[in-house]
């Protein structure tokens, strides 16, 4: 069911971006394997994804989890006013309460083969033979199944706006990659074809005056840890300023000044043995020249 008063989806095109947008649409992941089960849902095709115990994506410093995928065809956002063949739709969930985070990534019509298109081809053929009705599931045998091999590591777009679909009131985090990335999913001819007789096409407007910007970074990626992140380093920052900042003292910190290791070292007691031996000395010295002045013969 499409919103009446929706602020999604919309037109991207670069050179109508509100702007750049790094540091504020940080998006990092590292999907694990999953197993592969599809509905049929007439006008997309529905993905489940295994929950994982360590949430997959980080944005703007928040953890998510893969709520579910979708396949729509044809794409829901436009590019520079045209639709791509298909459109992959990543819904996100947190525990704490943001918005939820849809990660888009456009399906380009080209007959070249990738890992990625083999998959999407498996998918949708496996819908074809074995859940071509409304409603009807199938589980799909595939070895590799991540949603690393979908999302590309390449330039997107970020805009937030209403839900196109129910619930209509509910605020989004879109981030959508540009069809100009040369990673982007490809379909063949003969499985869009397949795939167009499964799902009709949506029926979504395309809405207008949505402010949107572009991190032309791209994503980065996560550790295996659960609050180590890589690729963190700040926009901008040279390797000179951490090297300065690592290589600073800090003189109210206690390792600044440890006497104690210094009063263990060797050459620190050599240097103190000496000073005593030469004040001895000095006072034997003293304490004969004195007996002579006192006693002359």
């Amino acid at each position: 069911m499409s919103c009446t008063n929706s602020s999604s989806p919309i037109d991207l095109d670069v050179s109508k971006s509100s702007g750049i947008c790094d540091m504020k649409c940080d998006y990092r992941f590292n999907y694990k394997t999953s197993s592969c089960v599809a509905t049929n849902n007439i006008d997309y095709i529905g993905i489940n994804y295994d929950e994982q115990t360590i949430p997959p994506v980080m944005y703007n410093s928040i953890k998510y989890s893969v709520k579910k995928i979708k396949l729509y065809s044809p794409s829901l956002h436009t590019f520079s006013g045209n639709h791509t063949a298909a459109e992959i739709i990543i819904e996100h969930q947190s525990s704490q309460g943001t918005n939820p985070l849809y990660v888009c990534v456009p399906v380009l019509q080209n007959n070249v083969s990738t890992e990625s298109s083999k998959i999407l081809d498996a998918i949708i053929m496996s819908v074809a033979n074995n859940a071509p009705g409304s409603g009807d599931t199938t589980s799909i045998p595939l070895e590799h199944f991540s949603l690393n091999l979908f999302v590309p590591y390449k330039p997107f777009f970020s805009y937030t706006g209403t839900n196109f679909t129910l619930p209509c009131d509910q605020n989004i985090d879109y981030i959508v990659f540009d069809s100009n990335n040369n990673d982007t999913i490809t379909i063949s001819d003969k499985i869009l074809i397949k795939l167009k007789e499964l799902i009709s096409a949506p029926i979504f407007p395309i809405i207008s005056n949505v402010p949107f910007f572009y991190n032309k970074l791209g994503p980065g990626s996560t550790s295996e840890g659960d609050d180590i992140y890589i690729d963190c380093k700040p926009i901008n920052k040279s390797d000179e300023e951490e090297t300065l900042i690592q290589n600073k003292v800090d003189y109210n910190s206690n390792e600044s000044f440890d006497f104690e290791s210094i009063a263990t070292s060797p050459i620190f007691q050599i240097l103190v043995g000496s000073l005593i031996f030469i004040v001895i000395l000095f006072l034997v010295k003293y304490g004969i020249e004195s007996i002579h002045k006192n006693n002359p013969f």
